[in-house]
């Protein structure tokens, strides 16, 4: 879970930005919304019910689906609720099971080769839908909560395991490995980067999802440490889709996320996660929306539905009626795609 700080900190170096933004947006692999549109999406709870109930509450139909998952698990259900809620998927995918629950893998040995098998699974899987799926990986990297994060809260670096370094190669790796192709050419760029070829059983091809990787840390890092800033985490343009950050009305930190979208120039933007978080401020909403729509390569955002009920999950939008007005406002602009493209046809039926 997100806890962005509500100081705007400048980031360290990063990625030039004029030039590239004015060549526009990347063609293809993004899976973008329509010329001038944004996907206003919503998490998944495991329960079609509550999608359903949200969608009530919001007055508008998700367009994208975000599933929480860990490393191993190829989420069948997930795809289930997809294709029920007529959505387009996202996965945030952890190394863990649960918040404070020990990683199942470290970067280190994902960049060795030791979950290849998981990401071959998992991209055979997405191959077999028609529709896009957004991959937002290992997020919020430089927060200590999650354990593939190089730091600890105190501040003191965690083993040469789940060091940033180890963490670009493990998500090179898995970005050339779910993307797909052939295996021979995929063995060469691994090889490039000093990598062991795929260690998993597989033909002379790999299946080509349309997947689309998300990078999301936080604006700044947690514990704010040199090192544990979101350039010491980037693994390069050629292995990212998006760019994005999370962000709530309890942290209500849009000038970090402004500075992470100045500095990553290169790719569509997403707020991948927001919600009030225990303040019920129309302020914050409106905010935060009127800066999306300000803002061109901002072009995805994703509430965050939390788990659980009552006084367990601070997420809910029930517990925020003013919020909740405000945004049903927002989201029946024109410009909000209530349904993906693909899904069109299907709107009547739910």
């Amino acid at each position: 879970m997100t806890l962005l700080v509500a100081v705007a900190v400048a980031l360290l170096a990063g990625p030039a930005t004029g030039a590239a933004a004015k060549r526009g947006l990347p063609k293809g692999k993004a899976y973008l919304p329509g010329k001038g549109k944004i996907f206003a999406g919503t998490s998944d709870t495991g329960q079609t019910s509550d999608f359903r109930e949200y969608r009530r509450r919001a007055g508008a139909h998700p367009a994208v689906m975000q599933s929480f998952e860990s490393w191993g698990y190829v989420p069948r259900e997930a795809l289930r609720r997809w294709a029920d809620t007529n959505a387009r998927g996202m996965i945030s995918l952890s190394t863990a099971g649960c918040w404070k629950c020990p990683d199942e893998i470290s970067p280190r040995s994902i960049a060795r080769g030791k979950g290849d098998r998981y990401i071959v699974a998992l991209g055979r899987a997405l191959a077999k839908r028609r529709e896009p799926t957004y991959l937002r990986l290992l997020p919020e990297m430089n927060g200590h909560w999650n354990r593939y994060s190089a730091f600890e809260a105190s501040g003191e670096p965690r083993d040469r395991a789940h060091s940033t370094n180890s963490f670009k190669q493990a998500w090179r790796r898995f970005v050339l490995i779910v993307r797909g192709g052939g295996r021979r050419a995929i063995d060469g760029r691994l090889r490039r980067l000093g990598l062991p070829p795929v260690r998993a059983r597989t033909g002379r091809k790999l299946p080509r999802p349309k997947v689309a990787i998300a990078w999301v840390p936080q604006s700044t890092g947690s514990p704010n440490v040199p090192g544990n800033q979101p350039a010491d985490y980037f693994p390069g343009w050629k292995y990212v889709d998006w760019v994005g950050a999370d962000v709530y009305g309890k942290y209500p930190n849009i000038a970090g996320v402004a500075s992470l979208y100045r500095r990553y120039s290169r790719r569509p933007f997403m707020i991948g996660e927001w919600s009030p978080w225990d303040v019920d401020r129309p302020r914050f909403v409106k905010d935060l929306f009127g800066w999306v729509e300000a803002h061109r390569r901002a072009r995805m955002t994703v509430y965050y539905q939390g788990f659980g009920e009552g006084a367990d999950n601070p997420y809910e939008l029930g517990d925020y009626p003013r919020s909740t007005r405000a945004m049903r406002h927002v989201l029946n602009a024109r410009r909000y795609l209530k349904f993906a493209p693909e899904n069109e046809r299907g709107r009547r039926g739910l």
